[in-house]
């Protein structure tokens, strides 16, 4: 995978697919964001189902790995529906999230996430334009490490859970 990537050698998505609760499937907004577009994605199929047909041209490689922090760590940005692991995950290694909930805790989660300003809304109408603005926002990303920074101080899940409260307005 990692041959892949650096062989492509364009900034790196992590996009992490959570269930759809009978919403839409982001997999339209993939193969227009990530063809000829300026990163490449790698798409976590956690547990959905296997993807459609993708176009030659599209810069994305898709996994099904139980461990995601080597594909966090090599990513500038994540997009997730908003469910836990990739929400932590994100804060967790510093990066800004995109999020597009679809139903259950996303919704929750993601709005809590805009309200700590760690994350922006998906907009599936827009491909890939907004991958670079949400990667270059400097008070997104300085919002996502003083959050990495409380959790890594917190060293307990209560102290987590405070310091995410203490963070959200």
């Amino acid at each position: 995978m990692q041959n892949r990537l650096d062989r492509v050698g364009k900034p790196v998505v992590y996009v992490h697919l959570g269930r759809v609760f009978g919403g839409e499937s982001l997999w339209p907004w993939i193969q227009r964001a990530f063809t000829a577009g300026e990163f490449q994605a790698i798409v976590e199929l956690g547990r959905s189902a296997e993807p459609p047909a993708l176009p030659a041209a599209a810069d994305v490689t898709i996994v099904r790995l139980p461990w995601m922090s080597p594909l966090l760590e090599r990513s500038d940005l994540v997009v997730s529906s908003g469910t836990s692991a990739p929400v932590l995950g994100s804060l967790l290694h510093r990066r800004p999230l995109l999020v597009s909930p679809n139903g259950g805790e996303q919704a929750v989660l993601a709005a809590a996430c805009r309200r700590a300003g760690v994350a922006a809304v998906l907009d599936r109408t827009r491909g890939g334009g907004q991958l670079r603005t949400a990667a270059d926002d400097d008070v997104m990303t300085g919002r996502t490490h003083r959050m990495s920074n409380e959790f890594a101080q917190a060293k307990s899940e209560s102290r987590a859970a405070q310091a995410v409260e203490e963070t959200c307005p």
